[in-house]
């Protein structure tokens, strides 16, 4: 007898010590899950808000150049502001997790550094396309952080 209880206290520490590296192991891997989805969403919050401030800089100067649009020199002045637009919508481009930001990103660039049709002229100046693009910006890259809170 006292040799069955012996196995049966063998067994039964195994048991427990599998059972209980089992269970913090799982702990362990959800943690982790939840510590690389937190930092997914710092990065993509970052690159949203690098993009959103590249824009805005180059928003500042296509107002300052409002007056002289259409010549040589407020291009130049504007496509050297926007040189920094692109590799942040690179950015936004790598860790979006939607089409949706991805899409909203290139309506920005596009409000900044697109020569205006005519008949949009006509229609809504160009700050108006920039202002409505930027908010569709925010109001999706706000969506897609939230998602996957």
């Amino acid at each position: 007898m006292p040799i069955l209880a012996a196995a049966l206290g063998v067994l039964g520490g195994v048991g427990g010590a599998y059972i209980g590296g089992t269970v913090a192991n799982e702990g362990q891997e959800k943690a982790s899950e939840r510590e690389q989805a937190a930092a997914d969403r710092a990065l993509r919050r970052d690159a949203y808000s690098a993009f959103l401030g590249t824009a805005q800089e180059v928003y500042a100067v296509v107002l300052k150049n409002q007056d002289r649009m259409g010549t040589a020199e407020a291009k130049a002045e504007i496509d050297a502001a926007a040189v920094g637009l692109y590799p942040a919508q690179a950015r936004v481009d790598i860790v979006a997790k939607s089409a949706e930001v991805r899409d909203a990103a290139e309506a920005v660039r596009d409000a900044l550094v697109e020569d205006p049709d005519d008949s949009l002229e006509e229609l809504e100046q160009p700050e108006d396309v920039y202002r409505k693009a930027a908010e569709k910006f925010r109001t999706v890259a706000r969506n897609d952080l939230e998602q996957t809170e």
